[in-house]
């Protein structure tokens, strides 16, 4: 990821609230050659001070076959984006998209071992299940679904490489920060109110030095 200085982030906690608040992302690997993407609900979890990815793919996935031998894949997790139109400035500028982004990549391990998988769809299945505020018991769920366990394969990303990337207008007069987050916040919609509030974090915290 091209990363200018001014717009880049590198706290742990701050990279792990944006893959925990939006989980649904692409992998990317290579397959026969030619780039290849799955889109992909993970899990992002803290181990001994590494990033560590896991999910699952159907195994009829053509990446599942490319991905056993064990090669770098990058995990992308997209925040909130937007357009900025000039015209929310006080002073002159140009038309820009703000956005936020962490990029993860590492060697994947697959999953094959049943007891195993099981165990990552139970832990998959708890926080989604939670976070939907639905009650379904996550054991139950993957008992229910047993007969399913041998079409599909896990993963484990162990990222030997993290980066985050807030465009947030960072290099706007305060001014305009806040014309911009106020525009973002009034229009109503969720994608543009949740960048408002990443607008909104990232200069009070430049605020505070």
């Amino acid at each position: 990821m091209s990363t200018l200085p001014l717009f880049r982030e590198e706290r742990p906690d701050r990279l792990m609230e944006v893959v925990a608040r939006y989980p649904f992302g692409l992998l990317i690997s290579h397959v026969s050659g030619e780039p290849f993407v799955s889109h992909v609900p993970m899990l992002v979890e803290r181990d001994r001070g590494s990033f560590v990815v896991l999910g699952h793919l159907a195994r009829a996935n053509p990446q599942c076959a490319a991905l056993q031998s064990g090669g770098q894949v990058l995990a992308v997790f997209p925040g909130p984006d937007g357009y900025i139109s000039p015209s929310w400035y006080e002073s002159p500028g140009v038309p820009t998209w703000n956005y936020v982004a962490v990029h993860l990549k590492g060697r994947v391990r697959m999953i094959d071992d049943p007891h195993e998988l099981r165990g990552l769809l139970e832990r998959l299945t708890s926080r989604f299940e939670a976070e939907a505020g639905a009650c379904s018991s996550p054991a139950s769920l993957v008992e229910h679904f047993e007969g399913l366990l041998p079409h599909i394969v896990g993963f484990a990303i162990v990222a030997d490489c993290v980066e985050g990337r807030f465009k947030l207008s960072q290099n706007r007069p305060w001014v305009d920060r806040v014309r911009v987050a106020t525009v973002l916040r009034g229009s109503g919609r969720g994608s543009a109110m949740e960048l408002a509030e990443f607008m909104d974090r990232v200069r009070e915290e430049s605020d505070r030095g």
